[in-house]
C-alpha cells in the first residue's frame, strides 16, 4: 500500500465519524489552510474563521498559513503539490481559478479543475473604487473629470490579474481615462497608498474600504454591489452610475489536492457547511464585510465552471497579459 494510500485512509477514518455527526478524535493530527495572502486580509479573516471551527472536529489543530506571492499562485501551487490525504487545504477567491487560467495559459503551474477539487464557497464580495487626498474629487463624476486631464493615473490592487485589478483596467477602457495598474501584495497596502497621497485611485473589495466610508481621507466612490451598501447610502453602485456591466463580484471557497478521494471532500464539505450556516459564523462573515453564501462541491464546481467561461472573453479584451 503507497504512502499516499495510507494517508488517504487515514484521512477517510477521519470523514466517516464528521458524515454521522461523531464526537471521535479527529484522525488528522494537524491540517492547514494554504492563503496566497498576508495576514489581515479579508481572505485570511475568513480562513482563520474556518481554521478555529474545523479545529477539534475535523482536524485535532488547524492552521492557517500564508503564502503570499505572485498574486496568490504560490498557495495554489502548494496545495497542488500536497498529499491528497485531506490534511492540506487551501482557501481562495475565486480569481484564481476563473481568471487565471485565461490569463497565465500553459505557464499556469495548475490546472484548477484537474489539480484542485472545490470543496464549498464560503461567501461572496463585491469591489469598490476609492479615490484620496492626492485628488479633489469627491465622488465618480468628479474623479472622472479630472482624470481627464490627467496623461496617467496609477491605481492601486491586491495583486496583477485580481478580479479588482481587472475592475480598473475595465473602468480605464469605459471612461477612456488612462489608468496603471500598480499591484499590491494584498488589499491592506493598496488602500494605505491611497489613504497616504501615494496613488490616486485604488480597486478593492468592499470589505477593505467600507471603514473608510466616512469620516477618512480615502473616498469611495462606487461599489460594484447589486444595491448602496448599508452606512454608504451615497455610494453609487455601477449600475447606478452608467456602467452595469463592471458589476463584477467574486466569492470565496475552500479547495483540496485533486485526487483527494470523494468521502474525504464530502466530510469537509459538510463540515464547512455547518460552520457557515451557523448563527454566529454569519454573523462574523458580515462583519467582515462579505456576503455569507455556502454552496457545496457540486454546486461551487458548476459556478467557477460557469465564471470561468464568462471571464475569458473579458480577459482577451482587455489587452493585459502578466510579465511574470
Amino acid at each position: 500500500m503507497s504512502h499516499i494510500t495510507r494517508r488517504a485512509l487515514a484521512g477517510l477514518a477521519l470523514a466517516l465519524p464528521a458524515l454521522h455527526g461523531a464526537s471521535a478524535q479527529p484522525a488528522i493530527r494537524t491540517a492547514k489552510i494554504l492563503i496566497g495572502f498576508p495576514p489581515g486580509g479579508l481572505t485570511d479573516s475568513q480562513a482563520r474563521l474556518l481554521a478555529q471551527k474545523l479545529q477539534g472536529t475535523y482536524a485535532q489543530t488547524v492552521v492557517v498559513e500564508n503564502r503570499p506571492g505572485a498574486s496568490g499562485r504560490l498557495a495554489m501551487e502548494a496545495a497542488k503539490a500536497a498529499d491528497p490525504d485531506g490534511s492540506t487545504m487551501v482557501f481562495t477567491p475565486t480569481d484564481h481559478v476563473a481568471i487565471f487560467p485565461h490569463l497565465y495559459g500553459n505557464t499556469l503551474r495548475y490546472d484548477p479543475f484537474v489539480d484542485l477539487k472545490p470543496v464549498s464557497m464560503i461567501s461572496l464580495f463585491h469591489l469598490g473604487l476609492s479615490t484620496g487626498p492626492k485628488t479633489p474629487a469627491k465622488n465618480l463624476a468628479e474623479f472622472i473629470a479630472w482624470g481627464r486631464d490627467q496623461e496617467s493615473i496609477p491605481f492601486g490592487n491586491p495583486g496583477a490579474g485580481t478580479l479588482p485589478h481587472f475592475l480598473g483596467i475595465q473602468f480605464g477602457k469605459a471612461t477612456g481615462l488612462k489608468l496603471t495598474a500598480v499591484a499590491y501584495r494584498g488589499d491592506g497596502p493598496a488602500v494605505q497608498d491611497c489613504l497616504g497621497g501615494q496613488i490616486p485611485l485604488t480597486s478593492n473589495s468592499m470589505p477593505a474600504i467600507t471603514p473608510f466610508i466616512s469620516g477618512s481621507a480615502l473616498k469611495p466612490l462606487v461599489t460594484t454591489a447589486p444595491r448602496r451598501v448599508p452606512g454608504g447610502e451615497n455610494l453609487p453602485t455601477m449600475a447606478e452610475a452608467g456602467f452595469p456591466q463592471l458589476a463584477y463580484s467574486g466569492g470565496a471557497c475552500l479547495m483540496l489536492p485533486g485526487r483527494t478521494p470523494a468521502p474525504i471532500v464530502a466530510a469537509l464539505d459538510q463540515a464547512v457547511g455547518r460552520i457557515v450556516n451557523s448563527a454566529d459564523s454569519l454573523t462574523s462573515l458580515v462583519r467582515f464585510g462579505v456576503v455569507p453564501d455556502y454552496q457545496n462541491s457540486a454546486a461551487v464546481t458548476a459556478w467557477l465552471r460557469a465564471e470561468h467561461a464568462k471571464w475569458g472573453p473579458i480577459v482577451e479584451s482587455s489587452g493585459f497579459r502578466p510579465n511574470d
